[in-house]
């Protein structure tokens, strides 16, 4: 009776899921990719990644392999009104080739693309911070914003993120995420010094550091690349080098005992003036002919010029200088007199927010300036000096309270009280129990008035 073959076609539709409802969601502004808690609070997604863990310098560090291939849903909280950074945490020894951000809420802004010089991984021993400014359109008026990262070509190697977060700065101090369990690891010593591996890192020669009349401090370097000169800055904890172009963006890379950083921002013009807010260095380049004034506005408390090795104060109205911190018989100039002329460069530190009433300060730590601890070191505290600034001090009793903080949980404390006397502006307080303040951790100094109420205290000294 034979055979026969029937074939039947089928049509099938696909409808778009619908878009994510983030109404009730409450993201932060910090993801440990890899760490499931953190996934699930942000509502992470991903495709082609894994999650990994690794055992780095005596602690576990959880990341998310990004296959070459992979993509990654990013959900982190933002400020609607001021300008965003997000800075990708990677480990120096990792293959890297780079990542592209979109905006998932409009697919057809400009991306981010995320691809620093290969030199800024070479013998890279620590972690890596990448910083970069997010597009205002990304985030104006929001409250988070989703984003998409991937590889930037589907032929790269794997690659591992251990961590995302989001600032309002440009520059990155992982102490800040402490809570998030942030965790500082040593640097091994390399062969290459801080010296060649930052000349090599100034990508954009531009002359720096030449002050009329004046000698650059020991800490400031003028090295000669292709027959331009570029910056170095050497600071009590950490390590420059600047790169400001005439447009565009400006690129710093930073580095000390524990991490590199690599950093783009924006540079703001007041007409041949270059300004760059670099959060506590303020850096500026007169690219005119003329000798400028230096710009008041972002100015506040005291700061050292980096290539002189003056100080100068920047106060508003009802602002005090807190000068406890600075070495005795320092010279405090206005910085309503500081001028940077032609083709200079002025990088500004800053050393003590201002006082908006009389108060008392640490200005010591076992007899040292704190403007001068070398805080890239391990520093047993036994005695404070604190300074009574901006009227005579009466008999009181004060309580001095010193707090050591590892990742945000308290882990050493000392309290001392002391009797003031009439007049006398400066004080040393010795600890009964000395504390260590090792790399990675954070102190805070409390002074009040005896039986105040803890929780109204706020800081007098925090480090770093």
């Amino acid at each position: 009776c034979g055979s026969y073959k029937r074939e039947r076609g089928f049509y099938l539709t696909l409808l778009p899921g619908d878009a994510p409802d983030y109404k009730n969601a409450s993201f932060d502004n910090a993801l440990t990719p890899g760490n499931s808690k953190d996934e699930e609070l942000h509502r992470f997604e991903s495709l082609n990644t894994e999650s990994h863990s690794r055992y780095i310098g005596g602690h576990i560090f959880e990341y998310e392999e990004l296959k070459a291939d992979g993509t990654m849903v990013l959900n982190l909280a933002v400020s609607g009104e001021a300008q965003n950074f997000i800075t990708l945490k990677l480990w120096g020894a990792d293959a890297f080739s780079g990542f592209e951000i979109k905006n998932l809420n409009d697919l057809s802004a400009e991306p981010i693309i995320v691809y620093p010089d290969e030199k800024q991984f070479k013998n890279q021993d620590g972690f890596v911070y990448l910083t970069y400014p997010l597009p205002n359109s990304y985030t104006d008026g929001k409250e988070y914003v989703s984003l998409k990262l991937e590889g930037l070509s589907p032929e790269d190697a794997n690659q591992y993120i251990y961590g995302v977060y989001i600032t309002d700065t440009p520059y990155f101090d992982p102490l800040t995420f402490a809570t998030h369990g942030e965790t500082l690891v040593k640097r091994l010593n390399k062969n290459q010094s801080f010296h060649q591996r930052l000349k090599a890192l100034a990508r954009k020669p531009l002359t720096f550091f030449k002050k009329s009349g004046t000698q650059a401090t020991e800490d400031v370097y003028t090295v000669d690349i292709d027959g331009d000169q570029s910056g170095l800055i050497n600071t009590r904890d950490e390590n420059l080098a600047i790169s400001i172009p005439d447009s565009g963006i400006t690129e710093i890379n930073r580095e000390n005992a524990f991490y590199s950083s690599y950093s783009k921002a924006d540079v703001k013009h007041h007409g041949d003036l270059r300004a760059v807010d670099y959060g506590k260095y303020q850096i500026f380049r007169n690219a005119g002919k003329k000798e400028q004034k230096i710009p008041q506005k972002n100015l506040s408390g005291v700061y050292q010029d980096m290539v002189t090795g003056e100080y100068y104060s920047f106060l508003g109205g009802g602002e005090t200088a807190d000068v406890s911190v600075l070495p005795k018989g320092t010279k405090l100039n206005s910085g309503k007199d500081l001028s940077i002329g032609s083709e200079e460069t002025i990088v500004l530190n800053l050393i003590s927010k201002p006082l908006y009433s009389a108060d008392w300060r640490v200005g010591q730590i076992n007899g040292c300036p704190v403007s001068k601890l070398n805080l890239a070191d391990s520093v047993t505290i036994s005695n404070l000096t604190i300074n009574n600034l901006g009227h005579d001090t009466e008999a009181a009793t004060l309580d001095i309270i010193c707090n050591i903080y590892e990742r945000g949980i308290l882990v050493g404390m000392e309290k001392v009280s002391l009797e003031t006397v009439a007049g006398r502006t400066e004080m040393t307080v010795e600890l009964k129990n000395p504390l260590e303040l090792t790399p990675g951790r954070t102190l805070k100094v409390f002074i009040t008035n005896s039986g105040d109420e803890p929780q109204k205290m706020t800081p007098k000294l925090e480090l770093p």
